[in-house]
């Protein structure tokens, strides 16, 4: 059971002046946070000793210049870094690709809610190099 009462006292300091939507994102991005520490935690139990290997690729929507776009889907592929080191302190683990691959997948003139499905990260867990699956501009062998 995922409690509130662990994720609510961090979102709702000072939430007087915040509005609806703002208390809403807010626990959104607790309650998206708390998953991922789960899957650390999963995967730091079912690790057993083994290095975990993580690939993370950012992206983003098509929403201005494709050079901001570059640097924004490269930031979101960094952003679990420091997530990851925290949790995982003494779990062995590295990052075995950090990519960012801009608005290449991103439809152009979408709606705003189409556009923000395009602006996350995947991450990809694996104990292996030959586990990881073959990303856009790899080349097998």
């Amino acid at each position: 059971m995922t409690s509130l009462s662990r994720v609510a006292p961090l979102v709702f300091e000072g939430t007087a002046k915040k509005t609806a939507k703002e208390i809403s994102d807010q626990l959104r991005v607790a309650f998206q946070k708390q998953g991922w520490i789960n899957f650390l935690d999963y995967l730091s139990r079912q690790s057993r000793g083994r290095t975990i290997l993580f690939v993370t690729i950012g992206s983003a929507s098509a929403i201005g210049s494709h050079e901001v776009n570059e640097r924004l889907s490269r930031e979101r592929s960094e952003a679990p870094v420091p997530i990851v080191d925290q949790y995982l302190v003494n779990v062995p683990h590295q990052f075995h690709k950090i990519t960012g691959i801009g608005d290449a997948y991103a439809p152009k003139d979408a709606s705003l809610s189409v556009e923000q499905r395009y602006q996350n990260v995947r991450i990809i867990a694996v104990y292996q190099t030959d586990q990881v699956p073959l990303l856009s501009g790899d080349s097998k062998g």
